[in-house]
């Protein structure tokens, strides 16, 4: 994809630059205070909606515990992304190296919003998904985030996906119970047949309770498939 990529979205930056790598800094990263969840498609308003840093904020808590609960289960899987030459030198110590690149995925997995708002998958074509690997990738150069084995990324993705899913869980929970919000009920389901492709939800279930995330009521998958 060419650096100037600019065909029908505004990529005007938070510093009052056109996207490019080079023009990334602070003003742009911290603008992520200022991008709304998706939940304001289905009408919640600014002062009820969460911000993406407040879901970042909230899915580094829940990867942090996430870890420490795959940890004491003795099936810790993100250990697997590590190189084995990592393992062999670090041995058990090789989990906090672990841990630490876990948890930096998780705080640039949305950081691309800043540029490009916050999109549920329908309204995403794969213009827009080229877009967001970019722009992805390069904040994660800007932060000079750990790379590793395509394979290991993709082990390292499911887990964050697990956590990021459980984070909305307890944000639509949120907006439901607290923020009287009923219009994203249906959400709550939507996110759970997510999470059921990455990991098995009578198996997670502890843990998002754990966590906080879980509802009686809400439990629930599309057309009571659970």
């Amino acid at each position: 994809m060419p650096d100037d990529v600019s065909v029908g979205i505004d990529l005007t930056l938070a510093n009052g630059k056109g996207y490019s790598r080079d023009n990334l800094d602070l003003t742009v990263l911290m603008n992520i205070n200022n991008i709304h969840r998706g939940y304001k498609l289905t009408g919640v308003r600014p002062q009820d909606n969460f911000n993406v840093m407040e879901h970042t904020f909230g899915s580094q808590i829940i990867g942090a515990r996430y870890f420490m609960w795959l940890d004491n289960k003795g099936k810790n899987e993100i250990l697997d992304a590590l190189p084995k030459s990592i393992m062999d030198k670090w041995g058990n110590q090789a989990k906090y190296f672990a841990r630490t690149i876990f948890l930096d995925k998780i705080l640039e997995h949305d950081l691309d919003e800043v540029v490009l708002d916050d999109r549920v998958p329908s309204m995403k074509d794969d213009y827009f998904r080229d877009l967001e690997r970019k722009v992805g990738g390069d904040i994660g150069d800007y932060l000079g985030t750990y790379k590793l084995s395509e394979n290991s990324e993709e082990l390292l993705h499911k887990h964050l996906k697990v956590v990021d899913l459980i984070q909305s869980l307890w944000e639509i929970k949120t907006l439901v119970e607290r923020r009287n919000q009923p219009q994203v009920a249906r959400i709550y389901g939507e996110r759970l047949k997510i999470l059921a492709k990455f990991v098995d939800l009578d198996e997670i279930k502890p843990f998002v309770e754990e966590i906080g995330a879980y509802s009686d009521n809400l439990w629930k998958l599309p057309n009571n498939e659970l």
